[in-house]
């Protein structure tokens, strides 16, 4: 059987440590928000509950003013008030302390979001592999047992079918017996067998008990190696199950490189279409064209998204939208300075180029 490949444990170990945590945060950021939701419809409930209340106190507090004359009444009144009025210090205060547990959560919610962000990151294609070579190696371990088990279920059957060899001399004894008894066989030759059949019976007994012993530890070596092929199995189905974690991480590394690549070409794009309108321009306005001299006519139609990906990474834009980099249809286009700096260009070339009255 092949043997198991050895895989470096630093940096593979820290993907696993990151993919665990990812899915720790996930969690804690679930059950966050299902705070957050119950702790809202709570808030609600008590800014519903504290509407009739204060009408209740105002209503009190204008009624203590009016029967401030009758005793009995004021007196009625004013109860009620203190009543009112503790049930909506009460329901108030309630209220308030909902609203900052409510913020608390905001806040921790927010640190386990950029904890969750940090965890993505760079992930090499080295350890996409080590963690396919440890799948390797675990379908190894578990196939190994499986045939260690098969061979040690073999032992146990061979070894608890075993024929008793007494029973063909049992049969040869009783044929002679019937022998003796018609006289045509002599005591002497019973007296033989039995020899015979004594040594063969305590043979086979001292064997018997060595196959008993052989047959005990073949099953608790089965048992031992099920517990083990057990752990193992377990062990390749976690491997397994984190295979679209490790590709996920490894795509977001490449996602995110790629994105910074095409912000670097996007940029120099941007520079060589600003340019292209420029001489454009001072084409038209030497010539006598009326509309673009070199360009399409639909090259104001361009569009240049800043990213083609949400933010992941601090490295990239923190704008995770879709923000255009260089858009004609949505902004006036103004090349003056670019113009301005082919001039110079020309100029420094020794090329006169005829400024136009009135620039």
């Amino acid at each position: 059987m092949k043997a198991a490949k050895k895989t470096t444990p630093g940096t593979y170990h820290s993907l696993v440590c990151r993919i665990n945590d990812k899915q720790n945060i996930a969690i804690q950021i679930d059950d966050v928000k299902s705070k957050k939701s119950s702790l809202r419809s709570h808030i609600q409930r008590l800014e519903r509950e504290l509407i009739p209340i204060k009408q209740k106190v105002n209503g009190y507090s204008s009624s203590v003013e009016r029967e401030h004359n009758s005793d009995k009444k004021c007196s009625e009144y004013e109860s009620a008030l203190r009543d009112a009025e503790q049930k909506l210090q009460a329901t108030q205060e309630n209220h308030d302390q909902s609203e900052r547990e409510l913020n608390e959560l905001c806040i921790q919610l927010e640190a386990l979001e950029k904890k969750l962000v940090a965890c993505d990151q760079d992930t090499s294609i080295n350890q996409v592999l080590a963690h396919q070579q440890h799948i390797e190696n675990a379908e190894m371990k578990v196939a190994e047992l499986q045939s260690l088990i098969a061979d040690q279920e073999e032992v146990g059957h061979h070894a608890s079918e075993g024929k008793d060899p007494l029973d063909d001399l049992m049969v040869e004894r009783e044929e002679l017996l019937a022998r003796i008894s018609l006289g045509d066989a002599k005591n002497d030759e019973l007296v033989n067998l039995d020899k015979k059949i004594a040594e063969i019976d305590e043979a086979f007994k001292k064997n018997q008990t060595q196959q008993m012993e052989q047959l005990r530890n073949s099953r608790q070596t089965v048992t031992g190696l099920q517990r083990r092929l057990e752990d193992e199995t377990a062990e390749l189905n976690r491997l397994k199950n984190m295979i679209p974690q490790v590709i996920e991480q490894f795509l977001i590394t490449e996602a995110e490189q790629t994105a910074r690549e095409y912000q670097e070409l996007a940029h120099m794009l941007v520079d060589k279409i600003k340019r292209l309108a420029a001489l454009d321009k001072m084409g038209t306005d030497i010539g006598h064209h009326h509309g673009a001299v070199f360009l399409h006519h639909k090259w104001k139609q361009t569009f240049l998204p800043m990213t083609l990906i949400a933010n992941q990474n601090k490295n990239l834009s923190n704008n995770s939208s879709v923000d255009a980099l260089f858009d004609m249809q949505s902004s006036a286009f103004l090349v003056d300075s670019e113009v301005n700096q082919e001039i110079e260009r020309l100029s420094q070339q020794g090329v006169i180029y005829p400024v136009q009255q009135g620039e």
